[in-house]
């Protein structure tokens, strides 16, 4: 692999996004690194009209930049396989309690994709908080087929939400990779149970402290109202003392409703306790 020097990314980019044939891009182990040049360069690439196959892997990003391939993935309506293995090489996000990788900010978005059919996302540290928020954001995506999730330590809740977007009918998902998954993370990365609740589906019950800003607090409180829809409730009748403060002000809370996409739209900022 040949490493790509930051000063010639953008013209690559450009070069690769405006080429009017060009099909399959490998950019894996070409030491892409955090910083806006790398999101300038996935911008331009993902410009492109004609590319279907996109490889990443083995490259760092930050949240920043997984941020920004989502937009570009989103916006993209050829992109048909991505792959990304190994590209979230430390936690950014947040105080160490809740040690949700970067990738987690690309994954939320794909609810909003149109066109991928394969996305591999191994190697990432992808324990079941990542795998809930893929969960609730594939639960409607409808072409999404083949998932590669292997070296990632899901455990067994991250194993169950995977399981549970596969017996979906409204999801595409016809199979998934995930050797080696079985394991949790580390303790000390793992957090409280309290700071990190685990999501129940058959008993959802309980008391949430979420603050917004984190993917998965957000991707917690979608799939509670999912659930609540499944039971056949109405939001008021299933949620109880609801409380949402936003920049130390208390606010009153608007129940969540489905976008375009068919995902409930959230904000993300302010603490939500019910």
């Amino acid at each position: 692999r040949i490493p790509i020097a930051q000063r010639l990314q953008l013209a690559l980019g450009e070069a690769i996004g405006h080429h009017s044939t060009l099909k399959s891009v490998d950019l894996a182990e070409t030491r892409l690194m955090p910083g806006n040049t790398t999101k300038e360069f996935l911008q331009r690439i993902l410009e492109s009209k004609t590319i279907d196959f996109l490889d990443l892997s083995w490259n760092t990003f930050d949240g920043e930049a997984f941020q920004k391939l989502g937009e570009c993935v989103v916006s993209n309506r050829t992109l048909r396989t991505l792959r990304v293995a190994n590209c979230a090489t430390n936690y950014s996000m947040g105080p160490a309690q809740d040690f949700v990788p970067p990738l987690s900010l690309f994954l939320e978005q794909l609810s909003d994709d149109k066109s991928l059919t394969e996305l591999d996302i191994s190697l990432n540290k992808c324990d079941y908080r990542t795998a809930l928020i893929l969960e609730d954001s594939l639960d409607c995506h409808k072409k999404l087929k083949h998932l590669i999730l292997d070296q990632n330590p899901l455990g067994n809740p991250g194993l169950r939400s995977i399981l549970r977007l596969l017996s979906r009918n409204t999801s595409a998902l016809v199979n998934f990779s995930a050797q080696n998954c079985t394991t949790n993370l580390p303790m000390d990365m793992q957090g409280t149970a309290a700071a990190v609740p685990i999501f129940s589906y058959t008993n959802p019950g309980g008391k949430y402290n979420l603050q917004l800003w984190r993917p998965y607090h957000r991707a917690m409180i979608r799939m509670l109202y999912k659930v609540t829809e499944r039971f056949g409730l109405q939001p008021a009748e299933a949620f109880e003392k609801v409380t949402y403060v936003e920049k130390f002000v208390t606010k009153p809370w608007e129940h969540l409703s489905r976008g375009s996409n068919g995902q409930y739209e959230i904000s993300a900022t302010g603490d939500l306790h019910l």
